[in-house]
């Protein structure tokens, strides 16, 4: 009522007392639902609690986590869990983010893909997805993105636990890709044992020639992906080529390959394919086949198999939880809510397109999300998703300002408006984070007015004691877009 009284506008974050469309509709401009890490932990433990059947617990056995370095041995290598009638869920990772990788490894899956054949990450960034996974117990597996053998020698340091080679077509690129994965171990005479990473690859106390060359030719799952006509068809001489642990299938692929009126049989192809697979005695795994379950699927012998991504556990969470805290376009309660527009090109917008400028004199409302993930990938998600703000979280998220760029333009590309909260009332950050482009600063632990006058001179002259001639009218309209800026103080606890 008292900002009301003196024209501010209220937002808060959400609460279970209160639904987010009754503090909308009692004044509030904006609420933030919660951050985008809870979204995606939500969306990971409903989706593996929904893959794995409950009535099926007691039938089926699960690979056990990935255990600490130290207690290690080689019974608990996946390949060798596979072999012993075990089965695993897994999820691939595309968003590169380390934090995503352990809250999906840490919802059941008992294995995760990091992929660099179509996901955008690289060789440093997979040190940290691997750390992330091992963590929360999870194997991690490395779909490369082809048979290059100065790749394979690096991704074999990271100390993944398998190896996915994708494309594959004949019997001959499996014996080669077996072949190099072999020589480019270490103790093999391409190379030596010495590499950065080569304690995350040795995971027992045994570190001798002997034991490195078994970890490699056994404790290493060897996997060749089948995804089209030319490899399904060559798949029983593929199966048979010693040293291939495992055959993967990419159904969607696989279809996408067939020529066209021909989709009615490939589902009796796979059938006939997968038991060529079981009869060759190989590890059958493969992505989720349109029209059957993951259930159907390990009931048909499959020994992994792959159902999700953390992009799609990510953008159905959320969707979901915008469909909720909004209420339906048809009923009592549509129409008594205006929700803010999109805000596409903010750097080209009119000043009565910004954020604070349609809350403002609009009467509109906005759903927020907290951007805790640094991830620009997890932000335009969530954006697409309905949120109508993305706070880039720097008071409890990683403070990185040039990371924060990537998020606002992905944001922004989405359609979402963005603001920062930064982590305290520092001249120095506050001013290096107002040249960045975003739509409103939140300043948290704000406790006097005197502090409030503050922000409001370092926002509207954000080169203070530096330029004398930052103060005048010209300059502040020339160099400063205060104008564009919301200064917002949240109150600690």
């Amino acid at each position: 009522a008292l900002a009301s009284q003196h024209r501010k506008l209220v937002g808060c974050a959400a609460h279970a007392r209160t639904a987010p469309f009754e503090l909308l509709s009692r004044g509030h401009s904006v609420v933030t639902l919660c951050a985008d890490l809870v979204v995606l932990r939500e969306g990971a433990h409903r989706h593996t609690s929904e893959m794995k059947n409950e009535r099926q617990t007691g039938q089926r056995q699960w690979a056990a986590p990935l255990e600490s370095a130290r207690a290690r041995l080689a019974s608990s290598a996946l390949v060798s869990q596979l072999r012993r009638q075990k089965k695993a869920l897994a999820s691939f990772l595309h968003l590169g983010d380390a934090l995503a990788a352990e809250i999906v490894s840490s919802a059941g899956f008992e294995a995760v893909v990091l992929d660099h054949e179509q996901g955008p990450g690289d060789l440093l960034n997979a040190v940290s997805l691997v750390h992330a996974a091992a963590a929360a117990g999870a194997h991690p597996i490395l779909r490369v993105p082809s048979n290059d053998p100065a790749y394979l020698r690096r991704a074999l340091q990271l100390g993944v636990e398998g190896l996915i080679l994708p494309l594959t077509e004949t019997a001959d690129q499996a014996r080669d890709f077996v072949k190099m994965v072999r020589k480019s171990f270490p103790s093999s005479h391409m190379r030596g044992t010495g590499g950065p990473a080569s304690a995350a690859l040795r995971q027992t106390a045994a570190s001798s020639s002997q034991y490195l060359q078994r970890r490699g030719s056994e404790l290493l799952l060897k996997a060749v992906q089948v995804e089209n006509m030319a490899g399904l068809a060559a798949v029983k001489e593929i199966a048979e080529v010693d040293g291939v642990d495992m055959v993967f299938f990419a159904p969607v692929e696989l279809a996408a390959s067939s020529d066209r009126g021909q989709e009615a049989g490939l589902e009796t192809a796979l059938w006939t394919a997968e038991a060529e697979v079981k009869s060759a005695k190989r590890l059958l795994g493969g992505m989720l086949v349109p029209g059957r379950s993951a259930d159907q699927m390990f009931a048909a012998g499959y020994d992994l198999v792959c159902t999700t991504s953390d992009v799609i556990l990510l953008r159905a969470a959320a969707e979901n939880m915008v469909r909720e805290a909004k209420p339906p376009s048809t009923g009592p309660k549509a129409g008594l809510i205006r929700w803010v527009a999109s805000g596409r090109q903010p750097k080209f917008a009119k000043n009565d397109e910004t954020l604070v400028t349609r809350l403002k004199s609009r009467q509109a409302r906005a759903l927020g999300v907290m951007a805790r993930l640094a991830s620009p990938a997890a932000a335009e998600l969530v954006a697409q998703t309905g949120f109508e703000v993305v706070v880039l979280d720097h008071s409890r998220g990683a403070e990185d300002l040039l990371g924060a760029v990537g998020l606002i333009h992905a944001t922004a590309r989405a359609g979402a408006h963005c603001l920062l909260r930064v982590s305290a009332l520092h001249p120095a950050n506050l001013r290096r984070a107002l040249q960045i482009g975003a739509e409103g600063i939140i300043v948290p632990n704000i406790e006097s007015v005197e502090q409030a006058h503050e922000v409001v001179q370092l926002c509207l002259y954000p080169s203070r004691n530096f330029q004398a001639e930052s103060h005048t009218s010209e300059a502040r309209l020339k160099n400063q877009p205060f104008r564009r800026m919301d200064f917002s103080f949240a109150p600690p606890l």
